[in-house]
């Protein structure tokens, strides 16, 4: 089941070691966390594909919408290939096999990897101890199927594993490790903005579950606090690490909006992956009412109309500064139309966040300031 589940990544780098743990030990609640997949059975060495999660639980049911980013080697082995000495796909480059590939999973290529917002997975789950069980429908058969993994709680949020081994009698199956890791950085920000603003700094970063940061002494086992200074936060920036730091009159925050992702694009940004998470839920549930209606210009213009109205509500709730909406015979073509499909393309300009100020202070003579204004 989980080659089809796959999950998403909000960094939240922690040297915060007394935390408040999950109330209760539970699960439910609303979740962001990233997800590695492996091809093996321990989840070891590096991912072959990792992305950003949100989630939903609640004391039955699971609702996770999921963006991924593809590597060459990732996508050459979900295609069963190896990339080889010659640096070669299947005999394909890796601009190749992405420019086939990539729009196939909706997603876009930057020349490095492949991001795509995987859509979004609903279904049960039981939890006996730390077994966890999904149930989901399998895209490919139309059949359910359940495959369960460990839970394991850590101070913000618990991490599910699940493991699968090849199937013998299948020379293209492989050995999978699934990965989850879900924490709540993003809560306090939920409860006082949009998604689409980022969780980080004094007004949406608080970490309240926290008292101190620093780490533990190897030789006297002893807990030291220590200062996440300018310098070391600029360092850890520039390896995608996000600081937890302690500022004066706020309390610790966390101070960074970077997410894992490899590639230079704005999904490298918490704040606008969460929006593109948030964007193709809602959607979903714009487009679903137009399902069965007849596949003509009347239609198109209805969808279009209605996405339109969608996104104009976000220009002005600070997520986008402009989109284009595009739903006619342009890409609607007579082959897609006998397909039973109806294409909508989507170009949205979201809003970045500031994250570096200048402030230039000028020294003037007395009485130069009011000659200026003159």
């Amino acid at each position: 089941m989980y080659k089809y589940f796959s999950k998403i990544n909000i960094l939240f780098f922690s040297m915060v070691l007394f935390a408040q743990p999950v109330t209760a030990q539970s699960v439910v609640g609303t979740w962001d966390g990233t997800f590695e997949s492996y091809v093996n059975y321990n989840c070891e060495g590096n991912p072959f594909v990792s992305g950003l999660l949100a989630a939903v639980l609640t004391d039955t049911d699971i609702t996770a919408t999921m963006t991924t980013s593809y590597t060459f080697d990732g996508l050459c082995g979900m295609l069963g290939g190896t990339v080889d000495e010659n640096n070669l796909c299947n005999g394909m480059t890796q601009d190749e096999l992405f420019d086939v590939y990539c729009p196939l999973l909706g997603g876009t290529y930057d020349g490095t990897t492949c991001d795509a917002v995987t859509g979004v997975t609903n279904g049960p789950y039981t939890l006996n101890g730390d077994q966890m069980c999904i149930t989901t429908v399998n895209p490919e058969t139309g059949l359910e199927e359940t495959d369960c993994g460990t839970v394991v709680y850590t101070d913000n949020g618990f991490t599910l594993t699940m493991q699968e081994y090849a199937d013998p009698n299948d020379p293209d199956d492989n050995d999978h490790c699934l990965l989850w890791t879900f924490g709540t950085p993003t809560d306090d920000n939920d409860n006082v903005a949009f998604p689409w603003f980022a969780p980080a700094g004094t007004r949406r970063g608080l970490v309240d579950n926290a008292t101190a940061v620093g780490f533990i002494n190897a030789t006297d086992g002893e807990f030291k606090t220590i200062s996440v200074t300018e310098s070391v936060r600029d360092s850890m920036h520039e390896v995608k690490i996000n600081p937890i730091t302690f500022f004066a009159g706020s309390g610790i925050v966390n101070f960074g909006n970077l997410t894992k992702t490899s590639s230079t694009s704005a999904l490298d940004r918490i704040n606008v992956a969460r929006l593109a998470v948030y964007l193709r839920t809602q959607l979903d549930a714009v487009a679903k009412p137009f399902i069965f209606e007849p596949n003509d210009e009347l239609t198109r213009n209805e969808i279009k109309q209605a996405i339109e109205s969608f996104l104009l509500e976000l220009v002005g709730q600070r997520a986008l500064f402009d989109f284009l909406v595009v739903c006619d015979d342009t890409n609607n073509t007579p082959t897609r139309i006998d397909r039973n499909e109806l294409y909508v393309d989507i170009a949205i300009e979201p809003v970045k966040s500031v994250e570096f100020i200048y402030i230039p202070l000028r020294i003037k003579n007395t009485g130069e300031i009011a000659k200026l204004g003159n």
